[in-house]
């Protein structure tokens, strides 16, 4: 297993040891074009739970934002995925990945 330290924006890093389970990347867009980097990344820790990174940064890299957040199932993941209000402005091929995300799981040996 792996140990990772997630920074959090306005947060303590979340820490803890498990596995990479899927990534989607893209830009976010707005009526001018793209403005910001994103990528979201969906770890299984050793202890069953999930966790959704969510890191995201402008055009120029002046402002960036880090999140992590632990859930319980993958039901969970998906209602968190879809909960987020920047999604819906995500080039498509990023969403096209964060549906394929919760099939990549796999048990952690």
């Amino acid at each position: 297993m792996q140990e990772y330290v997630l920074m959090r924006t306005g947060n303590t890093p979340l820490k803890f040891s498990g596995k990479q389970l899927g990534e989607a990347r893209g830009w976010i867009y707005n009526n001018q074009g793209p403005s910001w980097w994103h990528k979201l990344i969906v770890y299984k820790t050793v202890g069953g739970e999930y966790v959704v990174e969510d890191v995201s940064h402008t055009l120029w890299e002046e402002d960036v934002h880090f999140d992590a957040t632990v859930l319980s199932n993958i039901d969970d993941i998906v209602d968190y995925l879809h909960s987020l209000d920047h999604l819906e402005r995500c080039s498509p091929n990023v969403l096209e990945a964060l549906e394929q995300i919760p099939e990549a799981t796999e048990r952690i040996d």
